[in-house]
């Protein structure tokens, strides 16, 4: 990735310059490169964070499975 400058001109060099320096800024807009910045930010949690934020997941995950089921029992 060395030989790849890190002048950016199109959504194309934000792709390169975010895996060449394992972040995106936010004033990047590429399409879809804020997927990559969530990834790259879970990457960067160590084991306690990413157990957090995993049950952080499944709890939401959770309280919106109850929400539809209520609201498909009452139709």
């Amino acid at each position: 990735m060395k030989r790849f400058p890190d002048i950016i001109r199109d959504n194309l060099d934000e792709w390169v310059w975010a895996f060449k320096n394992n972040e995106v800024p936010d004033e990047f807009t590429a399409p879809g490169i804020h997927a990559l910045k969530e990834k790259f930010d879970y990457l960067k949690m160590n084991e306690a964070e990413r157990r957090r934020f995993e049950a952080h997941v499944d709890h939401t995950r959770s309280e919106w499975g109850t929400i539809t089921h209520a609201s498909r029992a009452t139709e």
